[in-house]
C-alpha cells in the first residue's frame, strides 16, 4: 500500500502489529520492500504499536537530531494496546515529528488517554509540548473516531459511496476543539470508511463477540498534520485508503507530501552581518483558562538559539505590555527583521485567584529588565525571517 514512488523520507506506522516475538521483523520487511537506496533512520516500538522512519542514503548526512519516545496508558483495560510512539528529526533547518497513536473509541476516554500520554512524550525542547514545537507534526494511526449514525444507515451510505454523509457525522471535528488535536488539519477525504470490516471481505463487521455493540463504519484510521507554516511550505499531494488490502478489519491509509525545506546559508559575497538580538518588553499574564499555576514561569526559545531562557513572573499588578525586537548596537536601532511588524501586545488572560497571590493580586508580570536578550547563533536576517519564537507558559 506504500506504492513505489520515489520519496526522500518514508514514515510507516502500524497498530495491533503482533510482532512482539521478533520486533525487527516488521522494520526489516519494510527495508527489503523499499530497497537498497533507503536506510532505517529510526524506529520506536510500544507493545504492538510500531513506527519506522526511512530515508534515502543520499540525504542521510542532511538529517540530524533524531530522537524517539514512547508512552502507553496506565489504564488496566487498555494497557498493552493503547499509547503512542514518536520520532522527530531535522532535515537541514526544517524539523519534523511523527506521532503514531492507537486510541480507544470512547471520546472521553480518548481525551483522557491523550492528556496522559502526550505530555510524557519528551522530544526536542523537553519542557514543552511535543505537538507544538516542530515545523511539521503528523499524528497518524487508529485514532478511533466513530461515525455518529446507526450501523445500518452508515453501512448503506458506505456501500452507496455517499462518503459526504458519513463525514458529516464524523467524530473528529467535534473532538478537536476541546483536545490536544486542536490546530491539526486533514486533507479532504475522498475514500471510503477504513473500519471495521470482516477480514478478507468488503462487508462491515457488526460486532466480533456476542453481546458486543456494532462497530459503526467509520474513518478510524487518519493522518493529521499541524504545521508552523509560511517559511516551511508543505503541500499534500495525495491522501487515500487502500481497499485492496483486506486481511485486517482496517484498511490502511497513506498520504504523500512535498515539503520546502529551509537550509542555513550565508552568502560568501555578503558582508559580515551585524550581531542581532531579540529583546522582549514587559510581559503580563492576565487570565489562565486552565487550573491555577503556582509561581508561573515562561519558557522562551528559538531553534536557532543556543539553549532556552526561563523567566519568572513577579507577584504584582500588571502594566500594559509590549514586545519589541531590537538589533544590538548604538541606539538600539530596530532590526530590518521587524520593519513590517507592529508592536505585539501580550494578553495571556487573567490567572485564577491563587494562594500565591495572597493580597488579592491575580496577575503576574515579567519586566523587560528581567528578560534576557535572545541571541541567535546565526545573524543572517533572511534566514532569521524564516524562524519562529516560542513563548511557553
Amino acid at each position: 500500500y506504500m506504492g513505489q514512488e520515489d520519496y526522500d523520507i518514508v514514515a510507516v506506522g502500524v497498530q495491533d502489529a503482533t510482532y512482539r516475538h521478533d520486533i525487527m521483523e516488521f522494520y526489516q520487511f519494510m527495508q527489503g520492500y523499499l530497497g537498497k537506496k533507503y536506510i532505517l533512520l529510526a524506529h520506536m516500538t510500544l507493545w504492538d504499536i510500531c513506527l519506522g522512519v526511512y530515508t534515502k542514503k543520499s540525504i542521510m548526512n542532511k538529517v540530524v537530531n533524531q530522537e524517539g519516545a514512547t508512552k502507553g496508558t496506565a489504564d488496566p483495560y487498555h494497557n498493552g494496546n493503547v499509547g503512542a510512539c514518536a520520532i522527530s528529526f531535522r532535515y537541514f533547518e526544517t524539523s519534523f515529528c511523527f506521532v503514531n497513536m492507537h486510541l480507544p473509541l470512547d471520546p472521553k476516554l480518548k481525551k483522557d488517554v491523550m492528556d496522559e500520554v502526550l505530555p510524557e512524550i519528551r522530544l526536542g525542547v523537553t519542557q514543552t509540548d511535543v505537538l507544538a514545537q516542530f515545523h511539521h507534526v503528523w499524528v497518524l494511526g487508529d485514532l478511533g473516531f466513530q461515525t455518529d449514525m446507526p450501523f445500518t444507515d452508515a453501512a448503506n451510505a458506505a456501500y452507496r459511496r455517499s462518503y459526504g454523509a458519513l463525514l458529516e457525522q464524523d467524530g473528529l471535528r467535534p473532538f478537536q476543539a476541546e483536545s490536544r488535536l486542536f490546530g491539526f488539519q486533514e486533507h479532504p477525504i475522498r475514500h471510503g470508511p477504513t473500519a471495521a470490516y470482516t477480514p478478507d471481505t468488503d462487508a462491515f463487521e457488526e460486532g466480533a463477540r456476542e453481546g458486543e455493540e456494532p462497530q459503526i463504519p467509520s474513518y478510524r484510521d487518519r493522518i493529521l498534520l499541524k504545521t508552523l507554516g509560511s517559511a516551511h511550505r508543505i503541500e499534500c499531494t495525495g491522501y487515500t485508503s487502500v481497499p485492496q488490502i483486506k486481511h485486517s478489519s482496517h484498511r490502511p491509509v497513506r498520504a504523500t507530501y512535498e515539503v520546502q525545506c529551509q537550509r542555513p546559508f550565508i552568502s560568501v559575497f555578503a558582508p559580515n552581518p551585524d550581531p542581532v538580538a531579540f529583546r522582549l518588553g514587559d510581559v503580563v499574564v492576565s487570565e489562565n483558562v486552565g487550573p491555577g499555576m503556582k509561581d508561573p514561569q515562561m519558557l522562551i526559545f528559538m531553534h536557532c538559539m543556543d539553549g532556552t531562557k526561563v523567566v519568572k513572573f513577579k507577584r504584582e499588578a500588571p502594566k500594559p505590555a509590549v514586545a519589541s525586537f531590537g538589533k544590538s548596537g548604538a541606539g538600539g536601532l530596530m532590526s530590518k527583521l521587524t520593519d513590517s511588524l507592529p508592536p505585539v501586545d501580550f494578553d495571556l488572560r487573567d490567572l485564577d485567584p491563587l494562594k500565591v497571590f495572597e493580597e488579592g493580586i491575580k496577575n503576574g508580570k515579567c519586566d523587560a529588565a528581567d528578560i534576557p536578550p535572545l541571541s541567535p547563533m546565526i545573524w543572517y536576517l533572511p534566514f532569521l525571517e524564516t524562524q519562529h519564537l516560542f513563548l511557553v507558559l
